[in-house]
This record gives C-alpha cells, sequence and structure tokens, in this order.
C-alpha cells in the first residue's frame, strides 16, 4: 500500500512540469497585442513563432542529454530559470527582434522542462503505478 508521502516527488515534478508548460505559453496570447502595437504583419509573428521553435528544437537535437549528465532536478530548475529569463526578455521588448531572442530561450527552456519532466515522472513515479506511467506522463 501507498501512502501519499511516496507520491510527493512525483507530484512536484508535475507541478514543475506544468509551471513550465504554463510559462513557455503566456507569450503566444498577446501576439496580436504585439501586432496591433508594433504594426507587425503576418509574417512577422510566423518569424517570433518560429524563433520559440528553433529554440525547442535546438534543445532537443543539442542538449537533448542534459537530464542525463546533470540529472533531471536540476534539468528543471535550469529551464526553469530559462522561463524566467524569455519572459523577462519578452516583457520588456521593444520590437520584433528582442521578442524574437526572449522566444527562442523560452524555446530552449520548453525542450529542457518537458524532456526532464518527462524522465523526473518516470523515475518518482511510485513502484505500484509503474505499469501506468506512460499515461500518467501524457496526461501531465
Amino acid at each position: 500500500m501507498t501512502t501519499s508521502t511516496s507520491w510527493r516527488p512525483f507530484c512536484m515534478v508535475s507541478l514543475a512540469l506544468m509551471m513550465g508548460t504554463m510559462g513557455t505559453a503566456l507569450a503566444s496570447p498577446l501576439y496580436p497585442l504585439y501586432q496591433a502595437l508594433w504594426h507587425l504583419v503576418p509574417s512577422q509573428i510566423t518569424y517570433i513563432f518560429v524563433a520559440y521553435m528553433f529554440g525547442c528544437l535546438a534543445t532537443l537535437l543539442f542538449l537533448g542529454r542534459t537530464s542525463n549528465s546533470i540529472g533531471y532536478l536540476r534539468t528543471l530548475q535550469v529551464g526553469l530559470v530559462f522561463i524566467s529569463i524569455g519572459l523577462v526578455i519578452s516583457a520588456y521588448a521593444s520590437d520584433a527582434l528582442i521578442l524574437s531572442l526572449g522566444r527562442f530561450i523560452i524555446g530552449i527552456a520548453s525542450g529542457l522542462m518537458t524532456t526532464s519532466a518527462l524522465l523526473g515522472l518516470m523515475y518518482t513515479m511510485p513502484k505500484s503505478h509503474q505499469q501506468i506511467a506512460p499515461q500518467l506522463s501524457s496526461i501531465i
């Protein structure tokens, strides 16, 4: 029989994943505001989104093994720091180029958070529920 304390690490990693996912998506609903404020054409909005995707892709290609090197918990912490930096840059962006830089950094954070959190969820899952670990991870 499992106790609630055996679920605590799993819940904490789940919370970090949810916070990270929400943090990476914060700027997306603001694109129409940026478009109106800076008089951006739709292709520029696309370039800003592409900067985010390049950050994700670069992380998955070149930093995908970071969790193996420094551990999933440290990688989650690094990801949360990158999200914070990217959000600050995005909040104080004065043009589309600076916003793209912020979104690129957030893309890096998104890749770090996703890979390390899913690995962490697998490691922290109580033994009694290991058979449903993939389903729970995908739901979270």
